[in-house]
């Protein structure tokens, strides 16, 4: 009983000091149709002055692929992983500083329809934000400027 009752006082002291949805910045994204077949996706973040390093990583939609992925600020990462299921924006790291509290394009992704009929909805599959003291899940929307 000792053991319960100190293990229940150490996590309750644990949430207290590391509260983990206390902070997160969050990712936005906005895609859009720049020709036929082809959508665009723009990937920006905004700190929250605590988070130091973020990734998010987007579903590519069935029938759709990756054409095309750039990094619009030096020392970001955006990536088409998994086999070209995933969609990764990964801002610079913040190197013991927070990042922006403005919301920075970080990631520009052109995706190309394989199927023709296949709807765009690019979706959240993960999301992290770091601090010196805590990982939780980042904020996230994604907005499609052509509906």
């Amino acid at each position: 009983m000792k053991i319960s009752k100190s293990v229940i006082a150490s996590s309750a002291l644990c949430a207290m000091l590391l509260p983990a949805a206390a902070f997160a910045g969050k990712f936005e994204v906005w895609t859009d149709a720049t020709s036929s077949g082809v959508q665009t996706a723009i990937v920006s973040f905004a700190g929250d002055d605590s988070t130091q390093e973020a990734q998010a990583d987007y579903a590519v939609p069935k029938g759709w692929q990756i054409v095309q992925s750039k990094a619009l600020v030096a020392g970001s990462v955006c990536a088409s992983v998994a086999g070209g299921s995933i969609a990764r924006a990964v801002p610079p790291s913040g190197a013991g500083q927070a990042l922006s509290k403005a919301a920075v394009d970080y990631c520009s992704f052109q995706f190309k329809s394989v199927s023709g009929s296949a709807p765009f909805n690019l979706g959240l599959k993960m999301s992290e934000c770091a601090s010196l003291t805590a990982v939780s899940k980042c904020g996230s929307s994604v907005k499609n400027l052509a509906k």
